[in-house]
């Protein structure tokens, strides 16, 4: 038969089994905490690349933008100035209308296209941004003739303040009296 240890003795050897199961949990702790770190380290390493090839793909956007609008311009410079020539040999009244009909609708293009080329420049930091004071009457008149609205007549009350919103897509315009 054997004989139940001391209460000396078992108080150790529960004491040594506690200190035992709590450098296992440390360990288990610190295997734990070695994991999420590598796991981290490889998320940030995934997250770097992707945001190098979006930036490469941004790049080569801008590239492609700038390249394409120049591309575009050429012939369409050519398509202005021989509609201008047309329009200024014509003995017909319609054909110089129709050449003018042309030169319009490249200009108005050209204009969008060069708007394309400066956000290009703009994104690619090669375009530097120019603050100036601006005439609220001066852009107000170009926005009018731009959407085809009639400007306000001078001594006439604007119009409702509904038709302004609708033109302009704002309710915030200034009105000086002459």
């Amino acid at each position: 038969m054997i004989d139940a240890p001391e209460p000396k003795t078992r108080s150790l050897v529960d004491e040594y089994c506690l200190q035992l199961g709590i450098l296992l949990e440390r360990r288990t702790t610190q295997l734990a905490l070695i994991a999420s770190k590598e796991q981290a380290q490889r998320a940030a390493a995934l997250a770097e690349e992707a945001m190098r090839q979006a930036q490469e793909a941004d790049r080569a956007k801008t590239q492609f933008l700038a390249n394409m609008t120049h591309e575009l311009r050429t012939p369409l410079n050519a398509i202005i100035g021989f509609s201008e020539i047309i329009q200024a040999a014509a003995r017909q009244a319609d054909t110089a209308e129709h050449a003018s009909y042309i030169r319009d609708a490249g200009v108005h293009l050209l204009g969008i296209l060069n708007g394309v080329l400066d956000l290009a420049r703009i994104e690619a930091g090669r375009l530097p941004l120019d603050e100036q004071a601006v005439s609220v009457e001066e852009l107000s008149r170009r926005l009018s003739a731009r959407c085809g609205a009639a400007p306000p007549r001078s001594g006439s009350r604007p119009p409702a303040l509904a038709t302004w919103a609708a033109w302009y897509g704002s309710t915030r315009h200034v009105w000086r009296r002459r």
